[in-house]
């Protein structure tokens, strides 16, 4: 379906289904159908190249940019997950009225790397909320500031 490796690599039938004028929407699902395929007979490897390559030939299946977005984010480093959440974006945009749950699947993953990526912006506190949740360092609110006023009134 696609040649993962070699000179051929990102060429087959999507890219030929495309010029021919094929729906793009049914040639994207084939694409998932496809990857669902190289994960269930344990060709996990081959799946990731596929959903890479799919991405870049313009394939836009709420599933694939899923798949798409974890690899780039897979490290944790902020341009990484922000790198992530414009995929997301990108493919949002071309949602259309589709009802397909996948999108829901999209959402909650560009959702949850925005919040990674807000969490790498500051500074933990090493403190948790009551729903586990890290709290930040206050910015330029120390416990104990280096300098502080006199007090205003002394005690007697």
């Amino acid at each position: 379906f696609f040649e993962t490796t070699g000179r051929q690599a990102g060429t087959g039938a999507y890219t030929s289904w495309l010029a021919q004028g094929i729906d793009r929407r049914l040639a994207d699902a084939a694409v998932w159908l496809c990857v669902e395929h190289w994960r269930s007979v344990g060709q996990d490897v081959r799946a990731q190249q596929l959903i890479g390559l799919a991405w870049e030939a313009g394939c836009r299946h709420p599933d694939v940019s899923d798949g798409y977005a974890g690899q780039i984010a897979a490290s944790g480093r902020l341009t990484d997950l922000e790198a992530g959440v414009d995929v997301c974006d990108r493919a949002l945009a071309r949602r259309e009225s589709s009802t397909h749950e996948g999108w829901a699947r999209l959402t909650s993953r560009r959702n949850q790397l925005a919040g990674r990526a807000d969490r790498s912006r500051q500074r933990p506190s090493g403190k948790f909320d009551e729903n586990g949740n890290p709290i930040p360092l206050r910015r330029h609110h120390p416990d104990r500031p280096r300098r502080s006023r006199q007090h205003r009134f002394l005690e007697a």
